[in-house]
């Protein structure tokens, strides 16, 4: 428990606990008579697979991402790109897929699953007969 604060303000104590069930980190201010409590989430981690282009810019086809429980595919992008920036031009354009079934990025992931980015495919030519 730590107490903060200054002489010309109210006295603030701010705790944190672990809760043994869930995982969870807990944490309650309390400011004079009012208590705060906040309920910070449990991480999970997810696998992200790389192809073609992102493949080579990041150096990698696998990237392990730790992102808090319950993340969408929109926040997984945003943590890619604040640890891969080189990513950044080819993120908006990516197809997104989740235990090989095309997404949206407001797909809720859970711990374990392996998030592939699929970029855009373009080429090839008409057969004639």
């Amino acid at each position: 428990m730590e107490d903060v604060g200054r002489a010309d303000q109210k006295q603030e104590t701010r705790c944190r606990f672990d809760n043994s069930q869930t995982g969870a980190v807990e944490s309650a201010e309390v400011i004079g008579s009012y208590v705060s409590h906040t309920a910070q989430e449990s991480n999970m981690r997810i696998t992200v697979r790389l192809f073609a282009l992102m493949r080579e810019k990041a150096g990698t086809d696998t990237i392990d991402l730790e992102l808090p429980e319950r993340a969408s595919t929109a926040q997984a992008l945003e943590a890619l790109q604040g640890q891969y920036p080189v990513l950044a031009p080819y993120l908006p354009r990516v197809r997104l897929a989740l235990q090989m079934n095309f997404l949206d990025t407001d797909t809720v992931l859970h711990e374990g699953d392996e998030l592939a980015l699929i970029p855009p495919v373009s080429g090839g030519h008409e057969c004639s007969r």
